[in-house]
């Protein structure tokens, strides 16, 4: 049995790399990484609410983070759980589907490339909004090698 799933392992983490490659992270499909963000919004207007001091901000970050990271991993592990349990080919074709989603190489490369596309065509103003889709860092008053070096650090940083 583990030798089999093994083996099944690498053609799930082939048949991720694939879809990735060519199709990236379609804006139709539902995205893990989407449904986080929206949790985390939900949950970070209850949870910061009646927060006034920085000690309560901190401790609500904290709250924040312990659930949504707990939340996505039971999440995870119950539908692979129960889906092994009803259906291989349904396991199988989810595990596939949660690799795909975690890859994001090839969205990564189209927004690095757009940043690089904005930059050498209109400057760094116009490079600065579309680096910051792709990073959490403040994009603003960086100069062309600023831009340049922060979107080969962006992609370093998830790749």
């Amino acid at each position: 049995m583990d030798i089999v799933f093994t083996s099944l392992s690498f053609y799930i983490l082939i048949a991720a790399f694939i879809l990735d490659a060519f199709l990236g992270d379609p804006r139709w499909c539902p995205h893990p990484v989407r449904m986080m963000g929206a949790a985390i919004s939900s949950l970070e207007g209850v949870l910061r609410r009646d927060t006034i001091a920085p000690s309560d901000e901190y401790a609500s970050g904290a709250v924040l983070s312990v659930i949504v990271v707990c939340l996505t991993y039971f999440a995870s592990f119950f539908l692979l759980y129960f889906s092994y349990e009803y259906s291989r080919p349904i396991f199988y074709c989810l595990s596939v589907y949660m690799v795909w989603m975690s890859l994001s190489i090839k969205s990564l490369k189209d927004a690095a490339t757009d940043v690089l596309g904005a930059l050498k065509e209109r400057g760094a103003g116009e490079a600065h909004g579309r680096l910051s889709r792709i990073g959490g860092r403040d994009t603003e008053g960086l100069d062309e090698g600023s831009v340049l070096r922060a979107t080969v650090e962006t992609v370093a940083e998830n790749t």
